[in-house]
């Protein structure tokens, strides 16, 4: 048996091709493993989804071959795998404090989540991740200074880059056009189990913002314009028509608008096998069943909830946008957008908001003013002790 083990390493080592071939399927499996945080299921996905499988082996597979291209070959090896098996390490250990897999907006909110790591991890758990962070770092380096240099094998690299390209994007669109599959996900929990780490992230990582629509040219905005005009002719004022409430008279003034978004709260009558000697929230069941109330869809649960602000803020739907990503962090970094805020001073109205927490956690600061914001009261500049969520 050893003999035979022996004689397989000895032929990969000998065919650096196949030995990238045999590397991505290892680290597929691996990847597997820790993204579904179960052996069985790791070895369950390449039983039940081979094709899903395959498509995860050779986008991995992809960037293996970019070591044939190099005379450090065992380091490039050692480089990508790395890479690979970090990202799916970093997957792991995120999906045990939240329900949202790792995307490649994640390294975009660095700066917020280090103002917030203190919450989930202890000082040990730091000290112990940037240890082994270190190690890493140092074995790679290991391997750069002490590899044996080989010779680089152009021709085989770019005959297995390009078999492998043209497999991925062969095997990618008839994965889309059979709806096996999508290059957007509604719910990003639910594609990283259905379709694998590796397709998911690097969707995450090429698919960003909004695309111009096909039908997007100037006689549609036209005919969408003459349509609204129309409209507003027919009965409904236009926004230069509608009355200013500065301009109203004081008996008639407008009301002020609020609206709070609050996390942390729950109904508790909703607990399923709970029961109580009195109605815990009884102002909030006054209030759902005399007035207005509902259930609101929202585009994340457990994390990612500056996104539901966004929804909430504006109507536009996130799955307008890439695989997890936050237009705070992107989009909204240098355009504005429009919002209620937006709608709202159109008709007059002034517009103010109040998060509790600092101004730039989520790159607020940048962002409310391009969402039609006036002003903008983050926890650095509330009273003492005073809990505010968000004011409009």
């Amino acid at each position: 048996m050893i003999c035979l083990m022996k004689k397989i390493v000895k032929w990969f080592w000998g065919h650096p091709p196949f030995l990238c071939v045999g590397l991505a399927f290892l680290l597929s499996v691996v990847m597997e493993i820790l993204n579904r945080r179960s052996i069985g299921a790791g070895f369950g996905f390449l039983l039940l989804h081979p094709v899903y499988f395959l498509c995860n082996m050779l986008l991995i597979l992809l960037t293996l071959l970019l070591s044939l291209l190099v005379r450090r070959r065992i380091f490039m090896l050692s480089l990508v795998s790395a890479v690979w098996l970090g990202l799916s390490i970093t997957n792991f250990v995120l999906l045990g404090y939240r329900s949202t897999p790792l995307a490649a907006i994640d390294f975009y909110i660095l700066k917020p989540v280090f103002s917030i790591l203190k919450i989930y991890l202890t000082p040990v758990q730091m000290v112990l991740i940037a240890l082994a962070f270190l190690l890493v770092i140092a074995g790679i380096v290991l391997i750069f200074l002490k590899a044996p240099r080989q010779h680089a094998l152009y021709r085989s690299a770019f005959v297995s880059l390009a078999m492998t390209v043209v497999a991925v994007f062969s095997l990618t669109r008839f994965m889309v056009q059979a709806n096996a599959t999508s290059a957007g996900f509604a719910n990003l929990a639910e594609a990283y189990s259905k379709y694998g780490f590796a397709y998911c992230f690097t969707v995450s990582l090429l698919d960003t913002g909004i695309g111009k629509p096909p039908d997007y040219t100037a006689d549609v905005m036209v005919h969408l314009a003459q349509q609204i005009e129309r409209v507003s002719e027919e009965g409904i004022p236009s926004s230069d028509q509608q009355e200013n409430p500065a301009d109203r008279d004081e008996s008639k003034s407008a009301p002020n608008v609020i609206i709070v978004q609050l996390e942390s709260f729950i109904d508790p009558n909703r607990l399923s096998g709970v029961a109580y000697s009195q109605n815990p929230v009884p102002v909030f069941d006054h209030l759902k069943e005399n007035y207005t109330s509902g259930y609101l869809s929202v585009p994340a649960i457990g994390a990612g909830t500056a996104n539901t602000e966004f929804e909430v803020l504006t109507g536009m739907n996130l799955d307008y946008f890439g695989p997890g990503e936050y237009p705070y962090q992107t989009v909204l970094q240098q355009k504005a957008c429009e919002s209620i805020a937006y709608n709202l001073k159109e008709l007059g109205f002034g517009a103010h908001v109040i998060h509790n927490n600092t101004g730039t956690f989520y790159d607020r600061h940048l962002v409310f003013p391009h969402l039609g914001f006036d002003t903008f009261t983050s926890v650095e500049y509330e009273p003492c002790g005073q809990k505010s969520i968000g004011l409009v």
